[in-house]
């Protein structure tokens, strides 16, 4: 019976044991734990400053898109503004130079005209001198 005993004394002493180790391990998971958690929020803290920081970028981004927008919206109104003003002025210079070209066609006719006039006035007067 004796041997016995310490059969059961053995067990109980070592599940002491095992309870003081599993209180210290589980003392240690806990801390690892934690420190585990402190970590990831540290790192969620960093990230949501990142994300809050790429937002805020993407919204500048997005601003100054929206203007470059508008700032092309109107140059491109000012190009065509200034195109059709030159293709108006391009019209009255063309207008400008037909009517030129129409008059200097006139005072060509008139000029011939008036040399065929001339010669016709010379002929007339060689025609008096002869019979004079």
């Amino acid at each position: 019976m004796l041997g016995n005993t310490s059969l059961l004394l053995t067990p109980i002493s070592l599940g002491c044991e095992s309870n003081e180790q599993l209180a210290s391990q589980s003392d240690k998971d806990q801390l690892v734990f934690v420190l585990d958690f402190q970590d990831y929020k540290s790192e969620n803290a960093q990230l949501e400053e990142l994300l809050f920081a790429e937002r805020e970028l993407s919204k500048s981004y997005e601003a100054r898109i929206k203007q470059l927008q508008q700032d092309l919206s109107v140059s491109k109104n000012d190009v065509m503004r200034v195109e059709s003003n030159m293709a108006e002025a391009l019209a009255i210079k063309n207008s400008k130079i037909e009517a030129l070209v129409s008059a200097t066609d006139g005072l060509k006719k008139e000029a011939a005209i008036s040399e065929g006039n001339m010669a016709s006035l010379q002929a007339l007067r060689e025609e008096q001198a002869s019979a004079e």
